[in-house]
Formats: structure tokens, sequence, C-alpha cells
């Protein structure tokens, strides 16, 4: 079945990827949790996609709800899963969506939403 997938995938110029058994290793402490590209992606599309079902299903759009979660939420978490299994590549593929540490970006955006809920929250309790 395999070497029929790449026959088809062959017919459209697609050649047959290389593949390495060995995962990279890792040499920082199991505690260390890097913050990368990647995992700011799934999180914020399952955030993304948790929050349009819930507007939808408050809203009344059950058919509309059921379709975000089967299209999209199958759909796109089948796209990452795939894409998540070459996070620990020994080729260096992908090195900056994988390998770089972004905990600024998530630091930085909490550092101005708490400065956005400070302001709103003066201007909400600012007497006319």
């Amino acid at each position: 079945m395999d070497g029929l997938c790449w026959l088809l995938a062959r017919l459209f110029a697609v050649p047959c990827p290389k593949y390495s058994s060995e995962e990279m290793d890792h040499n920082e402490p199991e505690s260390v949790h890097i913050v990368t590209s990647y995992r700011l992606l799934v999180s914020a599309t399952v955030f993304s996609i948790g929050m349009l079902k819930a507007s939808l299903t408050y809203s009344g759009l059950s058919t509309g709800a059921n379709w975000v979660e089967w299209v999209l939420g199958v759909v796109i978490t089948s796209i990452l899963y795939f894409v998540g299994l070459y996070e620990n590549n020994s080729v260096g593929l992908w090195s900056a969506f994988f390998g770089r540490d972004r905990a600024y970006v998530v630091r930085t955006g909490l550092k101005g939403t708490l400065k956005l809920m400070i302001i709103v929250a003066s201007l909400t309790l600012m007497p006319l």
C-alpha cells in the first residue's frame, strides 16, 4: 500500500522523501519547556476553533457548530498532527519553526493584555 501511494505521488512529480528514524537529542532538563512557533500555532488554533464553536452554539447555530467541529477541527488538527511529527527531527527541518524559543512573544502579549485591561477598567470605572 505504501508503494502504491508513492507511485501515485510520482505521477504528480512529488519525490519520495528520505527519512531518518533518529530523533534530535534534547540537552536541556525535562522541566524546561520551550515555547516554539509550532506550539503557539497549535494553541492559537485550538483556542480559535473553540471560541468559534462556542459562539455559534450560544447563537443557536448548531449546524454551524458541527461544521466547525468536523471540518475545521478534524482537518486542521490532522494537518497539525502530521506537521508535529517533524518536531524532533534530526535533519533540522524547519528549525526556526520547531526550535527557537518564542517565550518572549507570550510575555510581551501578556504585558500588553494586562495594560489594555487596566486601561479598559479605568475608563469603565471613571465617572462621566
